[in-house]
C-alpha cells in the first residue's frame, strides 16, 4: 500500500493554530489543514502520523497550541483515521 505525505515547512500539523514564521504558511495554515482533513475523510486514510519539531510549535501560546493539538486528534479520529504522534522529529 502506498502512503501519502501532507507537509509544509515551519507549519505545525495542527488544525486551528498557527505560529508566525518566515518559512511557514502562517494564517494560510488554517485552509491547508482543513484541506488535508477533507482528504483524510474522503480517501478514508486509515492511519495518520503527526510529526514536527514539537518543541518549537507552541511559539508564544502553549495553551492554545495544546488545545488545538487535542482538537486535531479528536477531529482526525472522528474522520475515521488512527492517529499516531511522533516525538520531536529533528533537533
Amino acid at each position: 500500500a502506498a502512503g501519502r505525505v501532507a507537509a509544509y515547512s515551519a507549519t505545525a500539523p495542527v488544525i486551528g493554530f498557527h505560529r508566525k514564521s518566515r518559512g511557514g504558511l502562517n494564517t494560510r495554515s488554517h485552509a491547508w489543514s482543513a484541506a488535508v482533513l477533507e482528504i483524510i475523510r474522503r480517501e478514508k486514510i486509515p492511519d495518520t502520523v503527526l510529526t514536527a519539531l514539537w518543541s518549537k510549535c507552541p511559539g508564544d501560546d502553549p495553551a492554545a497550541f495544546g488545545a488545538a493539538l487535542l482538537d486535531t486528534v479528536r477531529l482526525l479520529r472522528e474522520a475515521g483515521t488512527r492517529v499516531w504522534i511522533m516525538l520531536d522529529a529533528a533537533g
